[in-house]
């Protein structure tokens, strides 16, 4: 089918992705399967200005690109919270947050802006942009994952951006449709305060996650402080 087809392709980008089915899509009169897809090659990495590789269906550009980014995958040090696919199928190890994806996220989020606040390497805000979310933005105040973030962002080329900071000393130019704060209230020393911060730019859905107070991760430590959040009364401030 048409995936199979992209993915085994290598399609670098959205954009390239969309200009592929435009033109697969165009010739679906062709008299069989193999001129079809002749017929696409041929006018797709022509437009391109690319050297075919008839073998795999791969351009010059394409193979040094994929090169690159083995290359990258190979040599960094992930730290497997977050699984996420890169062109080309390249997958980065991590835990797989589909299941939770589908469940906070719509199948179509077309024209929705995604906020997500502690973003680590960005997994939901590509997710966001595959669903067709418009502008994205993903905020991360460990300088590592920051900087990890915006180099998978670079190489997916979805459109997404990563700011590196602190949530609380962000000053927000927009308002978004769709806020996550996922995974992040544990290690706040006063989530309440964040949480009011972001209700005042969440336009539609805020979503939070927070532990159980029987969890261990309800301990945050900072500045070698300890703080117990059963004792802050969140709930009953949120509500």
């Amino acid at each position: 089918d048409t995936t199979n087809m992209v993915r085994n392709i290598g399609i670098l980008n959205a954009k390239d992705y969309f200009n592929f089915l435009s033109l697969f899509y165009a010739n679906k009169i062709a008299a069989d399967a193999d001129n079809l897809i002749e017929n696409v090659k041929n006018q797709y990495f022509n437009e391109l200005s690319c050297t075919i590789r008839i073998d795999g269906f791969m351009t010059d550009k394409m193979i040094s690109q994929k090169n690159r980014i083995e290359e990258y995958v190979k040599k960094a040090n992930f730290k497997g919270y977050q699984k996420i696919i890169l062109p080309y199928g390249i997958e980065i190890n991590g835990v797989d947050y589909q299941d939770v994806a589908d469940l906070i996220f719509s199948e179509n989020l077309s024209g929705k802006s995604v906020l997500d606040v502690g973003c680590n390497y960005g997994f939901f805000c590509h997710e966001a942009k595959r669903r067709n979310a418009g502008k994205v933005m993903g905020i991360e105040y460990n300088t590592e994952f920051a900087q990890t973030a915006k180099k998978l962002a670079s190489i997916i080329d979805d459109g997404v951006e990563i700011v590196e900071g602190d949530i609380g000393s962000i000053k927000f130019e927009n308002s978004y449709d769709i806020v996550l704060l996922l995974s992040v209230v544990h290690h706040l020393l006063d989530p309440f305060v964040v949480i009011e911060k972001l209700t005042k730019v969440c336009n539609e859905i805020l979503i939070v996650e927070f532990p159980l107070p029987s969890d261990e991760r309800f301990l945050t430590r900072r500045t070698g402080t300890e703080k117990n959040f059963k004792d802050m009364n969140i709930l009953e401030k949120a509500l």
